[in-house]
């Protein structure tokens, strides 16, 4: 970030990886999601650059805020993510997750069902990613037709 501080991904991976950090060494939960500075690197993120890393700026902002509770925000961002790149298919799978707790569980598992109809290389960039988002949604939807709770 010194080196250069109009650099988005700069303030994004360190919010990743000071979330990484908490969650290893057991600080909060929710992937370490909970600590200070996170959210602000991921807010400044996106100030520098609205559209960077796919959505994946306003996506982990929606995470942050899921954890925090306050799941209103949460799905604003989420869905900002999606509108910003519906093919990378993490940004699908966290807005999936925030409209379930939200209580809108036919929104989730419909949004579950497009994820599992995309192709893995519907974003030829992420496809090992996406490969991972479209087992996931299959696993959860199993959960569904099984009457658990998702394992999200």
């Amino acid at each position: 970030i010194e080196a250069d501080p109009q650099n988005p991904e700069a303030y994004y991976w360190k919010a990743v990886n000071l979330g990484l950090y908490r969650d290893m060494k057991r600080y909060s939960f929710r992937g370490g999601l909970t600590g200070g500075e996170i959210k602000e690197g991921f807010q400044e993120a996106a100030a520098l650059d609205e559209k960077g890393l796919y959505g994946a700026y306003h996506m982990r902002l929606a995470e942050y805020l899921m954890a925090r509770g306050d799941i209103e925000e949460a799905k604003k961002h989420a869905t900002h993510a999606v509108d910003i790149e519906p093919r990378f298919l993490y940004n699908q799978i966290v807005l999936a997750e925030v409209l379930w707790e939200n209580g809108d569980k036919a929104g989730s598992k419909g949004r579950l069902e497009y994820i599992t109809s995309q192709p893995e290389d519907v974003l030829p960039s992420e496809i090992l990613e996406n490969r991972e988002i479209i087992e996931k949604a299959k696993r959860i939807l199993r959960d569904f037709k099984e009457g658990e709770d998702p394992d999200w």
